[in-house]
């Protein structure tokens, strides 16, 4: 038995062996392939502020996650700063940021213990106004974003522009002195280019509190020269560069070199009791760069220390032999910030506190208004995207295309549009705040085109009626309906759902008069309002007779009864329906009231009552009364359902629809699929009548398309629904591949050693038994 031990431990070390020389990973080793990066956002400006954030878990070759394993961060380009865990948690994660100044394509490799993972995700840095989303062409994303700033074609619009010169009357100023520039655009020969027709911005990266010209787009009439008069200005001393770059092409740029001096002439030693201020930012100020300059003068200290609240931000920071002291923070987080600067050597020597806030978000609230929306192919469209709060600037773009807005208030921008084609058009929307921040929403709404104009069409079941007397109101339109909205003299009248194309509800005509109706309807598609066709009013008179009875709603061939009543002795009463001359069976009940009853037509449709009554004083009354014969549900097949929507899983879809309608009531549904482009025959039946279903047994990454087809309980079916696609989505894909075999992700060789292992322990237990 000892021996076989021994010859046994020999075999699993040379499979051992042979395991480790085949790239077998033990269960503390990295797997490159196993271990993933992710990347929250791919695209960020190259403001030196704005991250770009990844995370990624760290992984051996059985997907178990590895703690505390050192990680090291490598971009592509030296320019990039990072800021990332240096070991993974205890659930094997790491995470970081990544900034930059410069516009840039940057690839992101991952170092976990030295190995080099397989994921290496491609980021893009671009300047901050052409991020892309916000202002790109007509062919979008990241692709035309490229060709706009690394390099490639120069647009029309720059003319043969090469780069930019900047200059000055005076290049020495003091700290905040006005001062003007002129920038001319120049082609490669160094002469002036009248073409050029792009946008500019100034920036000034070692003075973030300059004050800075707005982004200017040239004109015609600047002939490729435009002067900024008094647009310029400093608040740090010492040697400025003030750059200037078209904002589609970082290749065009231009620089001009400036130095700020203090403002006193000769320095003066200060003297007097102690004391610190803090000069720079002035109390209450708003700002909206994170990094903040700090100035101050301090009497009878040369070291200070400066605080945000209780946190030091800012340590032996000398002061000059004029006692003034400058300071730049480190990026500081939106929101409040309380500024103190005490004297390191005597603490309790502390400056009066400076709150400034720094607001780096954009408005709150963003409203986007289109009226009329659904509107008619080549009508005009009203626009209007404005905040709560005051705002600098807005922004409209649908169909790839930017629509010229104008202020019409602090709060809001207006413009007009108009496109020719029927269809849907999905439009995004910014707004900027007065310190330029931005809220954007790149799905802010859609605007429906059709061939004719949507109108709500409302009526009265009669009108001209007297005091007292039900009146019923219907409101239709050819489009689904969500909500009716209806005023009566700003008394709101409750309109209740009565299919998806119609909805009905009553007033009770109040004293003599004229009663206008206010009217309008919210489209179920997209949430649109929609107008009356006519305006329409009720009419009460001082009428005699009256139709107090009446069923509220009327079937083909439906035996209907009604009553009435008149404040006149009534003699006879008569009766016709639709202007027929064959009379309706109609009694006197007793002096002042009366009764009759008819058979519905039997095809649906609107219908009138004429009531003429003759009085014993020998005068007359007419009385009109309008209705509905409705369609018959009994026997019928379900309706269609509404609003089928698709949503992806892994190699799964689930379905979700508004119920179908059957007087009967719905038994079940059945769900037609299939591969999109193929005949819809395969099929799944639900249970009952839920309304969601998922299908499974579905291939990742294949778009499939779907119906849903109602059947009642009398094994009638309704018709199917529209058509919705989807597509499922598993696990992520990698752009690389792990090798196929003799890796160290190979499950045959995990496989092997435990069939071994197995293999021995059986044979030892036989042995023992033997």
């Amino acid at each position: 038995m000892k021996n076989f031990l021994q010859g046994f431990v020999r075999f699993l070390s040379l499979i051992a062996l042979f395991t480790s020389l085949s790239g077998f990973a033990f269960s503390d080793t990295v797997s490159p392939y196993q271990s993933q990066v992710t990347v929250l956002n791919s695209v960020a400006p190259a403001d030196g502020i704005t991250p770009i954030k990844f995370s990624g878990v760290i992984q051996n070759a059985f997907g178990t996650p590895l703690s505390n394993v050192p990680i090291k961060i490598v971009p592509s380009k030296k320019e990039v700063q990072v800021s990332a865990s240096q070991h993974t948690n205890s659930q094997g994660q790491f995470s970081g940021n990544l900034t930059t100044n410069q516009s840039n394509i940057v690839t992101l490799n991952v170092f976990a213990n030295e190995v080099e993972l397989f994921d290496a995700p491609e980021v893009v840095f671009s300047l901050p106004k052409t991020a892309p989303g916000n202002s790109i062409g007509a062919s979008g994303g990241i692709a035309s974003f490229l060709k706009a700033q690394l390099f490639d074609d120069t647009p029309e619009e720059k003319g043969n522009t090469s780069h930019f010169s900047i200059n000055s009357v005076k290049n020495t100023a003091q700290i905040s002195e006005k001062l003007s520039v002129t920038v001319t655009a120049k082609d490669a020969n160094g002469s002036v280019d009248p073409e050029y027709r792009g946008t500019i911005r100034f920036s000034v990266p070692t003075d973030p509190n300059a004050s800075l010209p707005a982004d200017y787009t040239f004109t015609k009439e600047d002939q490729g020269v435009h002067i900024f008069h008094l647009a310029l200005s400093f608040n740090t001393p010492g040697e400025h560069e003030l750059a200037v770059q078209d904002l589609d092409d970082v290749r065009i740029a231009g620089n001009f070199v400036v130095k700020i001096e203090k403002n006193e002439a000769d320095p003066v030693v200060p003297t007097g009791p102690k004391g610190i201020t803090i000069t720079v930012p002035k109390n209450g100020a708003i700002l909206s760069s994170p990094r903040v300059n700090i100035f101050g003068t301090a009497t009878g200290c040369s070291v200070l220390t400066i605080k945000d609240g209780a946190k030091e931000i800012g340590t032996n920071i000398p002061t000059s032999p004029t006692g003034e002291y400058t300071f730049q923070t480190p990026g500081l987080s939106h929101g409040e910030h309380h500024f103190t600067a005490l004297c390191t050597d005597e603490p309790t020597l502390v400056s009066p506190p400076v709150a400034i806030q720094i607001d780096r978000e954009g408005p709150s609230v963003m409203k986007v208004t289109l009226s009329p929306n659904p509107v008619v192919a080549g009508k005009e469209v009203n626009i209007v995207v404005g905040s709560d709060e005051e705002i600098s600037n807005a922004k409209f773009v649908i169909n790839n295309e930017e629509v010229l807005l104008s202020r019409i208030d602090s709060k809001s921008f207006a413009g007009t549009l108009m496109i020719p084609d029927m269809g849907d058009y999905a439009y995004s929307a910014s707004i900027f705040d007065t310190l330029g921040n931005e809220k954007h929403e790149a799905h802010a709404g859609v605007l429906r085109v059709s061939g004719e104009e949507v109108f709500l069409d409302t009526a009265l079941s009669q009108n001209h009626v007297s005091e007292g007397t039900k009146v019923q109101i219907t409101a239709t339109a050819k489009i689904p309906l969500a909500e009716v909205h209806m005023k009566m003299n700003d008394l709101a009248i409750p309109m209740t759902k009565k299919t998806d194309f119609e909805f009905v509800g009553t007033v009770i005509a109040p004293a003599q008069g004229t009663y206008p109706f206010i009217a309008s309807g919210i489209s179920e598609a997209d949430g649109t309002k929609i107008l009356p066709r006519a305006e329409m009013a009720l009419v009460v008179v001082d009428k005699n007779c009256k139709i107090s009875e009446f069923p509220n709603e009327i079937l083909p061939g439906q035996m209907v009864q009604f009553k009435g009543n008149c404040k006149k002795k009534i003699h006879s009463i008569t009766a016709q329906l639709n202007n027929d001359n064959a009379p309706l069976e109609t009694k006197k009940i007793d002096n002042n009231s009366f009764s009759g009853q008819f058979v519905a037509a039997d095809t649906p449709g609107k219908n009138t009552m004429n009531i003429k009554a003759v009085f014993e004083d020998g005068s007359t009354e007419e009385v009109t009364h309008s209705f509905d014969v409705s369609e018959a549900l009994q026997n019928a097949a379900p309706t269609s359902i509404q609003n089928l929507q698709a949503k992806p899983g892994n190699q799964k879809v689930t379905l979700f629809w508004t119920p179908a309608k059957d007087d009967q009531g719905v038994k079940n549904y059945k769900i037609n699929y299939n591969v999109c482009g193929q005949p819809l025959t395969k099929l799944n039946i639900t249970p009952d009548d839920r309304t969601q279903w998922y299908v499974d047994g579905l291939t990742n990454h294949v778009k499939y398309c779907f119906t849903v087809t109602p059947i009642d309980i009398k094994e009638l079916e309704g018709p199917a629904s529209n058509e919705a696609e989807a597509t499922p989505a598993g696990t992520k894909n990698t752009v690389k591949q792990a090798p196929k075999s003799g890796g160290v992700d190979s499950a045959w060789v995990n496989g092997l050693i435990v069939f071994v292992i197995g293999l021995g322990f059986l044979f030892i237990k036989r042995r023992r038994e033997s």
